[in-house]
């Protein structure tokens, strides 16, 4: 009886044994995989970033190999450049991502079922940016390129140095205006003068001095301020960039560095003259509940198809425009902005927003209620000034109220889409909008009356509400049903998900007025298989 209660114990044991390395091995293996997915996260970031700054769009060799020093198991790698076919100097982002990724099971009996798992894609975008890289010779400009030259005044209390900088400028090209004074003088000289780029020579190494550059940037974001300095503290240079400052450089002036600044400047201004304003457009709900979101975040979206698009989520106590259709996180949001106005740029705004995809950017609305107020009226201007040179549609997506905000992106709408259901109350509270609209002195044309979740079997019906708002525009859009909720609770734009719905095909064709399409002419062929 011993021997064989040995034997059973034995076989217990044994029995006990592999089950507990099995799970043991499971765990490991879960492990495994979890390192596995995070590195792939991390080799893309990192490749994402050599990238943007290796200044090679044509071999991926080197950016595979960067990648493989985080994942050795890495063997396929895509380099997307945005747009398609362009240089180092004109690309404006990279997207890398990795393909063909498999996990190798080191369980035995897992391993013989399926020896390896394939494992989702990975990818990461990045903006181009030049991470400080210095060039050794000023890049030619060819004749097709907007002028570099820049109205630049100059503000010092040492007359050499006015007559020094402007040896400096004016061979290249630049009007350059000398006032000699200190740092008081700075507004008066931008208001008498409107320059481009403004000098101040003799600033000290005091923090306190800043105040009035802060107001200067704040008043005129459009200026760029360029501070001398015959001393450098690291403090000072912090406060000097959150003041609004460009560049700070020693005083007096080195030639070569002057020289380089002030070309760095003239080409970021040309660049952003070159390209044609961006338009403004406004969606408003009419009463709460109405789908303004929904509709601005899914008209931006088919517009971003062909257009470059940010959406501005102005709703700032309750505004939650991202999780329609991205469930990425922020990483600033409206109200940072706001603090951060002084140095407000095109790289600042780029890094705030949040890429809903290549052409598609949302600032979201700040997710503290209190940070709420540090918005104001005229961080609209400053926002408006950087973004309409970036974006070809700059979309705001509003609240219910009409405060110096609200009527600040009002003015500047070019487009203004109230968004309203029908029934009484919505009819009652458009009317009241409508009136403010004519007392402001929009024109009728700039007003275009959403009619949302319009079936056409209500009490209330489209000649009624064209009889209570007599010369108004209407458009109304379907009912979305299942498919709205299922969009909206998988943050997953509607053309994504269901593109041939009514609801849908009625965005587009939103989208389509805004930025009509050229209609591409085709043969029998073409036609034929488009009906199809």
């Amino acid at each position: 009886m011993r021997h064989h209660a040995k034997g059973a114990t034995t076989l217990e044991f044994a029995l006990g044994l592999l089950i507990f390395l099995m799970l043991v091995l499971g765990i490991v293996d879960f492990a495994r995989m979890l390192f596995t997915w995070n590195a792939a996260n991390e080799a893309t970031r990192a490749g994402a970033r050599y990238a943007v700054v290796c200044d090679d769009t044509t071999q991926q060799a080197l950016v595979l190999a960067r990648m493989r020093a985080l994942l050795p198991q890495v063997q396929t790698v895509s380099v997307a450049w945005v747009p398609s076919g362009c240089t180092a100097s004109t690309c404006q982002g990279v997207t890398v991502s990795i393909t063909g990724l498999n996990y190798q099971w080191i369980s035995p009996i897992v391993g013989a079922v399926a020896p390896l798992i394939p494992m989702p894609g990975f990818s990461t975008f990045l903006p181009a940016r030049s991470c400080g890289k210095t060039r050794t010779a000023r890049p030619s400009v060819p004749d097709s390129t907007p002028d570099t030259t820049m109205k630049i005044a100059i503000v010092s209390p040492n007359p050499n140095h006015l007559q020094d900088m402007r040896k400096v400028l004016e061979p290249r090209g630049h009007a350059v205006s000398l006032f000699e004074g200190g740092k008081s003088r700075m507004q008066a000289v931008v208001d008498k003068v409107a320059p481009d780029l403004l000098l101040v020579d003799g600033m000290c190494c005091d923090p306190q001095e800043l105040s009035l550059v802060e107001a200067l940037t704040l008043r005129h974001p459009a200026v760029a301020v360029v501070l001398l300095c015959a001393m450098q503290t690291p403090e000072f240079l912090i406060h000097a960039m959150r003041a609004g400052v460009r560049e700070v450089l020693p005083s007096p002036a080195d030639t070569a560095a002057l020289e380089a600044t002030v070309d760095r400047i003239a080409l970021k201004m040309a660049g952003s003259q070159a390209r044609s304003p961006g338009r403004v457009v406004a969606f408003m709900p009419c009463k709460g509940g109405s789908g303004a979101t929904f509709l601005a975040t899914n008209v931006a979206h088919q517009l971003s198809r062909e257009r470059s698009v940010l959406l501005i989520d102005l709703n700032l106590q309750f505004g939650d425009a991202l999780s329609y259709v991205s469930d990425l996180r922020p990483t600033a949001t409206m109200a940072d902005v706001a603090r951060d106005i002084g140095r407000l740029d095109a790289s600042l705004l780029a890094a705030s927003v949040v890429r809903v995809s290549p052409s598609y950017s949302i600032l979201p609305a700040p997710e503290d209620l209190a940070r709420a107020m540090d918005v104001k009226a005229e961080h609209i201007d400053a926002i408006l000034q950087v973004a309409l040179a970036q974006y070809d549609f700059v979309i705001f997506d509003l609240g219910t109220r009409i405060d110096t905000l609200t009527l600040r992106v009002l003015d500047r709408a070019e487009r203004i889409f109230p968004v309203m259901q029908t029934s009484l109350p919505h009819i009652r509270n458009v009317t009241r909008l409508m009136q403010v609209f004519k007392s402001l002195g929009y024109a009728t044309g700039k007003v275009e009356l959403l009619v949302n979740r319009s079936t056409g079997g209500g009490e209330i019906g489209l000649s009624d509400m064209r009889r209570s708002l007599p010369g108004a525009t209407f458009t109304t859009v379907p009912d979305g049903g299942k498919d709205v909720d299922a969009s909206i609770n998988r943050g997953v734009p509607l053309a994504e998900m269901s593109r041939g719905s009514a609801l849908a095909k009625r965005l587009d064709e939103i989208a389509h007025t805004l930025s009509p399409r050229p209609e591409a002419t085709s043969g029998f062929m073409g036609r034929l298989f488009r009906r199809a």
